[in-house]
């Protein structure tokens, strides 16, 4: 996880999400507990925040995992770019 590897990556925003969004976005939505919501509450994040958060990050985790499944690739298009081919 490179928020863990490169300190100052990510603002310090962005290190109150990371912990929860990976959570969800892992599957394990079960180590999520009141703590990580305080946490978010205490940044400024409302339920309807969390929510969104969480609705969002289990989007692409299921998006990610069906691509898999299926062995999905993009099109060329966008598969070439950033890339080196």
């Amino acid at each position: 996880m490179a928020y863990k590897i490169f300190p100052g990556l990510l603002r310090e925003i962005e290190y109150v999400l990371s912990p929860y969004t990976v959570n969800e976005g892992n599957g394990n939505a079960l180590a999520t507990n009141d703590e990580d919501f305080e946490k978010l509450q205490a940044h400024g994040f409302t339920d309807e925040d969390i929510w969104n958060i969480a609705a969002i990050t289990a989007l692409f985790g299921l998006s990610n995992r069906m691509a898999k499944f299926t062995s999905m690739r993009p099109n060329d298009e966008f598969y070439s770019m950033g890339r080196d081919l």
